[in-house]
């Protein structure tokens, strides 16, 4: 497609390396034109990265962003992040929820969503493939946020219900389960 992501040790020097993901944005035709006067994909993942962190909100580590420009227009672009170590998303937990259910689950998830938009942050790709889950020992949920190039950020502006709902659209939460969902929200 579009975009490619690859796994990679990424040397430092002195037999020393960093664990790290690398997603590379494609662009053709009026997308790349486009670039003349908005930022790349790349720079947008580093700028959303960087927004969610400030906000306490868990994204991978943003390491850096690239861009090869010709004529003023990015011919390819990549976004580089630390490496998270194996997570579920939370679309598997959400097909397979264990012995308590999903209550606790969605529970976590609606006060940590809450969160982001209490933040100023609308994180336009808000799906169940985005969102890793980390499990603490005592049954605590944590989530991880990834493809931040669809995150905006709206600092001086409240951000209203109707965007909210909509940002909760594309999560893939069971019609059966969304009340609960929207009550802890």
């Amino acid at each position: 497609g579009r975009n490619t992501v690859v796994a990679l040790a990424l040397p430092l020097g002195q037999s020393r390396s960093v664990a790290c993901v690398v997603k590379s944005f494609g662009a053709a035709g009026l997308q790349r034109l486009k670039t003349l006067a908005v930022p790349s994909k790349a720079a947008k993942a580093w700028r959303g990265a960087r927004a969610l962190a400030a906000a306490g909100i868990e994204t991978p580590h943003p390491l850096a962003y690239l861009e090869r420009r010709i004529r003023g227009t990015v011919a390819e672009s990549y976004f580089v992040a630390a490496r998270v170590p194996r997570l579920p998303e939370i679309r598997a937990l959400f097909r397979e929820p264990g012995p308590e259910g999903l209550r606790p689950l969605l529970s976590a998830l609606a006060a940590s969503v809450a969160a982001l938009h209490r933040a100023g942050l609308l994180h336009r790709d808000l799906s169940d493939g985005n969102i890793l889950v980390r499990r603490g020992d005592g049954g605590q949920f944590g989530f991880v946020y990834l493809d931040t190039n669809r995150v905006r950020v709206r600092s001086r502006k409240r951000i209203g219900a109707s965007a909210r709902a909509r940002n909760l659209v594309r999560l893939g939460i069971r019609a059966a389960d969304r009340i609960c969902f929207l009550e802890q929200y």
